[in-house]
């Protein structure tokens, strides 16, 4: 998951690049209210729930290996 992470910063910073967006538009809130993403939006959009994803899905195996060295 870290390698994804590591390759999907590095693919928007490649997208931001190309693209005309500027920083009000990247800090705005993915709320899907836009008609059509571009890219970038969508890359974003893509890490920020991949990252999600990972913590929810690592954070289960965190607490029961911890929860049977502790017992």
């Amino acid at each position: 998951m870290l390698g994804y992470a590591v390759w999907s910063v590095w693919k928007q910073r490649q997208l931001r690049s190309r693209s005309e967006s500027s920083l009000l538009r990247a800090l705005r809130p993915a709320d899907g209210h836009s008609s059509d993403p571009d890219a970038y939006e969508t890359q974003v959009k893509n890490t920020v729930f991949a990252l999600f994803l990972a913590v929810i899905l690592g954070a289960l195996p965190f607490q029961i290996i911890t929860h049977a060295l502790l017992s």
